[in-house]
């Protein structure tokens, strides 16, 4: 049986920030609220830990046989966006 502790295992470095809604969602079927819509998140890829910017949609529990069988989770990363953003903003100010 999956439990919340699976996520933690795979983002440990952003269990801070999201882990609450994670948990109160697996353990107590919680549906959790947007937080908004990007919330900074650093995550850990090949051993570094990069900014990433993430769409932060409501997690939801999976139900198996009227338990929870895990949590649907509609995270985006949406750094891309993020930075191509940013530097619009710079590039119109006139810095580089």
């Amino acid at each position: 049986m999956p439990s919340a502790d699976c996520y933690r295992d795979v983002f440990d470095e952003a269990w801070d920030l999201v882990g609450g809604d994670l948990e109160a969602c697996f353990y107590r079927g919680e549906t959790s609220r947007s937080r908004g819509p990007i919330m900074f998140i650093p995550i850990l890829f090949n051993g570094v830990l990069e900014d990433h910017y993430w769409s932060l949609l409501p997690v939801i529990p999976v139900y198996e046989n009227g338990t929870i069988a895990g949590v649907y989770d509609a995270f985006r990363n949406m750094t891309e966006t993020v930075v191509a953003a940013q530097s619009c903003v710079k590039v119109r100010r006139g810095s580089n």
